[in-house]
């Protein structure tokens, strides 16, 4: 999720969401700030790069990509963090 955009982002997200079956689980971890050492230039997101090789980066704190998460994907889900790299986070969908 680091290395795409924010539409992108969110409609991979969603896809998630969609094919979890109920009581399903999926682990997101993401990089965090270190994305910002990186040489090039500051991307449009808070924590983004745009690298000299044209790639995109996108750091997130474990607190930020819990929020992104439980934002993006609404009810029906619960998100906990996740101590695995600088963000991590586990999403459940809710239901039998």
């Amino acid at each position: 999720l680091n290395v795409v955009g924010p539409e992108q982002r969110s409609r991979i997200v969603k896809d998630i969401g969609r094919i979890l079956k109920p009581g399903g689980r999926a682990v997101v971890t993401t990089r965090g700030r270190d994305v910002l050492t990186a040489s090039g230039r500051a991307g449009p997101e808070p924590m983004s790069k745009i690298t000299s090789r044209g790639t995109y980066q996108k750091g997130f704190t474990r607190q930020e990509l819990v929020e992104y998460l439980r934002d993006t994907l609404g009810d029906g889900f619960d998100v906990e963090p996740l101590q695995l790299g600088p963000a991590g986070a586990v999403i459940r969908k809710r239901g039998q």
